[in-house]
């Protein structure tokens, strides 16, 4: 078990990347040492922090999640189960049914056959560790994704970091090539640790280069304690929460 705490906030601009180098070969090693990472972890919780700041639409919004995801090859819909809450609201997908609570309404909400779309509405995959093991391999079998690593220092520690650029496609919530409905390049920056672990990822666009997604990792635990068995079945829940019907 492994737990990392990284409480500090902290942000890559250009200048960051001013250094940097475009030697495809040490790029790739980078890519491939922290897909290697992603992909030693049968389960992890950490606390997840999405932002996002659109200037040009005068738009802002956080939120900010516990996060519990466990990768199963057998699982046939995403690959993985999961629970996620905030102060309002958590969900759970055991594999089989998909339900959330409305902590303020006091109600439960089940979805039997759960599908992609079903998951659609959940903001934590966004830029998350289970979008980037999935993605980073299209990114190292592609010639046409440009992409350059670096060092920067933050905070007086230094850091690695990799940037890999899209062109008018985005890194789905799923990990998949998702192609968009105008014409820009998206630029992702994954900020990693001294393992490749991922602590944050950037997102902007070059038609609006003021904007900005920012996904942030603390707290994170690696093959650490599981949640318990109750903690996955509906039927725990029920004792508590009102089921509603859609």
């Amino acid at each position: 078990m492994r737990t990392l705490f990284f409480y500090f906030a902290f942000f890559v601009t250009a200048d960051a990347f001013a250094s940097s180098t475009l030697d495809t070969a040490v790029v790739n090693k980078v890519i491939r040492s922290t897909l290697k990472e992603l992909n030693s972890i049968h389960h992890v919780k950490y606390d997840y922090y999405i932002e996002l700041n659109y200037l040009s639409e005068n738009y802002h919004k956080d939120a900010s999640k516990k996060v519990y995801m466990e990768f199963d090859n057998n699982e046939p819909l995403l690959g993985l189960v999961f629970t996620d809450s905030e102060k309002t609201y958590s969900s759970v997908f055991n594999g089989e049914e998909y339900f959330n609570i409305n902590k303020k309404a006091n109600t439960i909400e089940l979805t039997k056959k759960p599908s992609h779309d079903t998951f659609r509405s959940q903001t934590f995959f966004v830029n998350s560790y289970y979008s980037l093991k999935r993605f980073l391999p299209i990114v190292l079998s592609s010639d046409s994704i440009n992409r350059v690593v670096a060092d920067t220092i933050i905070n007086g520690k230094k850091f690695s970091a990799f940037r890999f650029t899209l062109n008018n496609y985005m890194m789905g919530r799923f990990g998949k090539l998702e192609k968009l409905s105008v014409e820009k390049k998206l630029t992702y920056t994954v900020i990693i640790d001294d393992k490749y672990l991922p602590l944050q990822v950037i997102q902007r666009d070059n038609l609006n280069p003021k904007d900005y997604t920012l996904v942030k990792f603390s707290a994170i635990s690696i093959n650490g304690k599981k949640p318990s068995a109750e903690e996955w079945k509906y039927e725990t829940y029920v004792k508590m929460y009102k089921p509603v019907s859609k």
